[in-house]
């Protein structure tokens, strides 16, 4: 089995649970790398390549991880479950981005500067 690649992540996610009114449903995880992933392709509109670049992986990985990340989603909106973002594995959190994405580093060093 081939190693991880460590994921880079530039996005802390400050809400870690969503939740439905039901309590007793069944929760989804989701890894942050597909946070990640999903939010550099779905939210800030990135090619895969691009997305993959700058999380350092391959592009069939952020192809795999979006899937993923859309399919958790999915089945917490369609039968109610809980949704819970969890640190995943070989993540390493960037403090110091210079990637050019629009992730929470960035947005706080512009907030700064101005």
């Amino acid at each position: 089995m081939k190693g991880r690649t460590t994921r880079n992540i530039c996005f802390a996610i400050e809400n870690r649970k969503f939740s439905c009114q039901d309590v007793s449903k069944a929760s989804v995880v989701i890894p942050s790398d597909q946070m990640e992933a999903l939010r550099l392709v779905d939210v800030e509109g990135k090619s895969q390549i691009e997305a993959a670049a700058i999380m350092g992986i391959s592009r069939g990985t952020i192809q795999r991880l979006c899937i993923k990340a859309r399919k958790a989603i999915a089945t917490s909106l369609i039968y109610g479950y809980d949704i819970v973002i969890l640190p995943g594995e070989a993540v390493a959190i960037r403090n110091h981005c210079h990637q050019p994405c629009m992730c929470q580093h960035r947005k706080e060093r512009m907030n700064h500067e101005q």
